[in-house]
């Protein structure tokens, strides 16, 4: 144990360690992230290839050149044999094929457009709940440590009193089992905090050791608005209304409705498979031998038409299998507006009642310290047992546990929230709140 808590010792002090702001972390992940890089390059590539499928509207056409030579001993008089033209051709009907393809390549360019939003909504609330999550972790350190000071001073005085003859060994033991046991605590609380700094530059890409700045206590005030003093009906009103935006502005159900788009536009494409085709070309060429003096030209117009007669079932394998597909993708879209629905309600009642904890939390910390200090002293004088010590230690310890893990649940409560919303910054947020 000693090895372990030396080591984490020298982790935080021998090693530069740099602060790290919230908003300097962010800006390093979102510079750092592969993730963020790769949603960028595919926003790139669908761009092109929706303008790819905007020029397939458009007519071909093609210059060609030849120059042909032939060999005197085939008893050929000419000996050579030049020409050149332009061809050019028209798709006027495909069953709609192309506009479509136009159509789909569209869906999925905005499908992009939201697909880059929503990574980087995500990758801001997973930076500010890892964030807040080693903050958190660095307040437990802080505890741990004061709760181990506070027990070898307790086991001290437990020890002088056993040998005045005012408390028992059983109840000296009691005190030197709870100061082993604040240790172990204290070793647990830095090793998480490790870990939890170790999981923020992961996500971050960095290898720099770095400690997370302690955020202004303003910050957990401005954040708990008059929240603490709502009622069960505008609880209930806020809830509904996250509810509904959730469903309005949530990035995952607009990429989900472009899907949806285009499994339509494929169902419409395979019914387009029993439609004909129809093309327009157009070809002019000239031509002329060594034994010619001028080029000879020719022209052709063509209106070439089709339709299709078999693969027959193929074509209507491919249509009931579009329908099905458009059929579990509206099913599945259902599926995920309740799951989304639901995250928001739950999220939206969490922050709430992480405000709501945070307050009667702050009330029960101011008590249980004036408690403790209090039977601190008599436990010094002498007047109260080593048990009773002890109650007096869990109870603060609670409640500084339960004071730091409430304050902390309302920031990340409110990056959830916002990643339901895609919302990006605070102002937003806070908006949307007072309104």
């Amino acid at each position: 144990m000693n090895k372990i808590w030396i080591c984490i010792i020298l982790i935080f002090t021998i090693v530069n360690v740099y602060s790290l702001t919230l908003d300097e972390a962010i800006e390093i992940g979102f510079e750092n992230s592969p993730i963020i890089k790769s949603a960028s390059q595919n926003l790139e590539q669908t761009k092109w290839d929706y303008y790819q499928s905007t020029f397939e509207l458009f007519p071909t056409a093609n210059l060609n050149a030849s120059y042909t030579k032939y060999d005197p001993s085939i008893g050929i008089n000419t000996e050579n044999n030049k020409s050149y033209g332009i061809q050019a051709s028209q798709t006027l009907f495909a069953g709609g094929k192309i506009w479509l393809n136009k159509k789909t390549k569209q869906n999925l360019y905005k499908a992009s457009k939201e697909n880059f939003s929503l990574k980087k909504i995500e990758l801001l609330s997973e930076i500010e709940n890892k964030f807040f999550n080693a903050l958190e972790k660095k307040q437990y350190v802080l505890i741990a440590e004061n709760e181990y000071n506070n027990a070898v001073t307790n086991e001290q005085i437990a020890q002088i009193r056993y040998n005045n003859g005012s408390l028992t060994e059983a109840e000296l033991f009691r005190m030197k089992a709870q100061t082993v046991n604040k240790k172990v605590n204290n070793i647990q609380a830095k090793t998480n905090l490790l870990t939890a700094v170790i999981d923020l530059k992961n996500t971050l890409g960095i290898k720099d050791d770095v400690i997370p700045e302690d955020i202004n206590e303003d910050v957990f005030e401005e954040n708990m608005f008059n929240v603490y003093e709502w009622d069960m009906e505008q609880i209930n009103k806020f809830v509904e209304d996250i509810s509904q935006l959730s469903l309005s502005e949530n990035t995952s159900l607009k990429v989900y409705q472009l899907n949806i788009k285009n499994v339509k536009n494929q169902l419409t494409m395979a019914t387009g498979n029993f439609l004909p085709t129809v093309n327009l070309s157009y070809s002019k060429s000239y031509a002329k031998t060594n034994l010619e003096d001028d080029y000879s030209d020719s022209s052709t117009l063509m209106l070439n038409a089709s339709i299709p007669i078999l693969p027959f079932g193929n074509n209507l394998s491919s249509y009931l299998k579009n329908k099905a597909n458009l059929r579990k993708n509206e099913f599945d879209y259902t599926t995920t507006e309740n799951t989304i629905s639901l995250n928001a309600r739950s999220t939206a009642l969490a922050w709430v009642s992480a405000i709501q904890t945070a307050k009667s939390a702050e009330l029960s910390l101011e008590y249980a310290k004036k408690s403790w200090q209090q039977m601190n002293q008599r436990y010094k004088n002498g007047i109260i047992s080593s048990s009773e010590m002890l109650d007096a230690d869990i109870m603060l310890s609670n409640a500084n546990v339960q004071y730091v893990t409430s304050r902390y649940n309302i920031l990340r409560n409110k990056a959830n929230l916002k990643k339901l919303l895609d919302i990006e910054s605070d102002e937003e947020f806070i908006k949307l709140v007072i309104n």
